[in-house]
């Protein structure tokens, strides 16, 4: 690609972090596009800002800030500044040091990435202009022209599946079954000798580490966008992060060298923030959109949703066969631990979940690997509006409570036949046997 020709592209935003680095506040993004592959979109002029009321007095011997009037004022009617700062850092030592003077701050709370996005009016999707960089997979913008646009992207998806033993706690095999706009790969990486007849697709090591070093190259080809699996996260990819520990190497899935961080959220389970890519829990994305099963193991979720499961029989001792298959025959526990990363992405494509996920972040403006955060959801769609409407917001620690409010009045339905209905309905703990369309009957 030549560096210095300007380029236009629709992207598709998968994550986004901020960083302080030499007194500036930086922000990067990596998403997808249609046109030339995965972007890196870097920002190094952001300013973080927060709000003061005008009459405040700040320390004036510190030449950190820009303070500027605004045509803003706080929820009592009294005008404020915005005071403008090189880092986020120095945001919050700034914030922190007026409340220890019992001044208060305004939106000096909010995360400078996504308020970057929140102004901009950007949901998870955006247009860039400017001069492409190639950089290894990823093209890179430094400071390119942006605004809002519509995308409906295509992403490469990779459903991932690893086998281990019990009681040596070795890493057996992982299988990844990759599908989407690049075409069909099967894939399995398996510990041990080679059998006899053994199929393309599998590939066999002496060690774990030459197994994972080898898993982490073939991954940065296939270079996927969202990860997909069953306990993927909780499960996976924290198993491999600890094999990866304890064998002295990096658990090397990220793109443009960026992080992986794997963290336990009490009592929601764990959750990874991963540069570049999504990676998207089967059972916790089925409860978060409503789906219900007797339970949601993969066994029952599929032989519902595919009518088909695992091939290893429900009444088998499963560990017990895992174990013997592992020791006989390799090739047919290949096949149980592809099968598993099939059925994940066959029930991803019958659900629709990758589609139910980029739906809600093009309406929340959330990114994917952030979906369920209410609170900054709330903050992307309301601040932007209040701003225009005069006002900043109090932070919310400031936000005096009188307790909970009651909840809304439940209308008891009326059997009948009717030509319009609206269901105004969210989380709520009951079924729904309302039906939406043009001469629903009510039961």
């Amino acid at each position: 690609m030549n560096k210095n020709r300007e380029i236009s592209a629709d992207v598709f935003i998968l994550t986004g972090e901020w960083l302080d680095y030499n007194g500036r506040n930086i922000l990067k993004f990596i998403g997808t596009t249609d046109k030339i592959g995965p972007v890196e979109i870097i920002i190094t002029n952001n300013k973080p800002v927060f709000f003061v009321e005008n009459t405040a007095i700040l320390n004036p011997l510190k030449k950190n800030f820009l303070r500027k009037e605004t045509k803003l004022q706080n929820f009592d009617y009294k005008p404020v500044d915005a005071v403008y700062l090189n880092t986020q850092r120095e945001l919050a030592a700034l914030a922190d040091s007026l409340h220890e003077s019992d001044i208060k701050t305004y939106e000096s709370d909010i995360d400078p990435l996504r308020r970057y996005l929140m102004e901009k009016g950007i949901n998870s999707q955006l247009k860039i202009t400017g001069v492409g960089e190639q950089r290894n997979s990823l093209t890179r913008f430094t400071n390119p022209v942006i605004e809002p646009c519509v995308v409906s992207p295509q992403f490469v998806i990779a459903s991932l599946d690893i086998e281990t033993g019990t009681k040596s706690n070795q890493l057996y095999s992982i299988a990844v079954h990759v599908t989407g706009k690049q075409g069909e790969y099967k894939k399995v990486f398996m510990l041990g000798e080679k059998p006899k007849n053994s199929p393309d697709y599998i590939s066999i090591y002496d060690k774990e580490r030459e197994l994972l070093i080898s898993f982490f190259n073939w991954f940065k080809e296939i270079d996927p966008d969202i990860i997909i699996g069953w306990h993927v996260i909780g499960f996976d990819l924290l198993f491999l992060e600890n094999k990866c520990r304890g064998l002295g190497i990096s658990l090397d899935i990220a793109r443009a060298n960026g992080r992986v961080l794997i963290r336990q959220r009490k009592p929601s389970g764990h959750y990874i923030s991963l540069t570049g890519r999504v990676v998207i829990d089967g059972p916790a994305m089925l409860r978060a959109s409503f789906f219900n099963f007797e339970d949601f193991k993969l066994e029952t979720v599929a032989q519902e949703l595919l009518g088909e499961g695992k091939t290893i029989d429900a009444d088998t001792k499963k560990i017990e066969e895992i174990e013997r298959r592992f020791r006989e025959d390799k090739i047919s526990l290949a096949e149980y631990n592809l099968q598993d990363a099939v059925l994940v992405s066959e029930i991803f494509k019958k659900t629709g979940l990758i589609e139910l996920s980029v739906r809600r972040a093009q309406i929340s403006g959330l990114l994917m690997d952030q979906l369920g955060m209410m609170t900054a959801a709330f903050d992307h769609l309301y601040l932007p509006k209040l701003h225009q409407a005069g006002f900043a917001a109090p932070n919310l620690k400031d936000i005096y409570t009188a307790g909970h409010a009651p909840g809304g009045y439940v209308i008891e339905p009326v059997p009948g036949i009717y030509e319009n209905i609206v269901v105004l309905d969210f989380k709520s703990g009951k079924k729904s046997n309302l039906v939406e369309n043009r001469d629903s009957i009510i039961y």
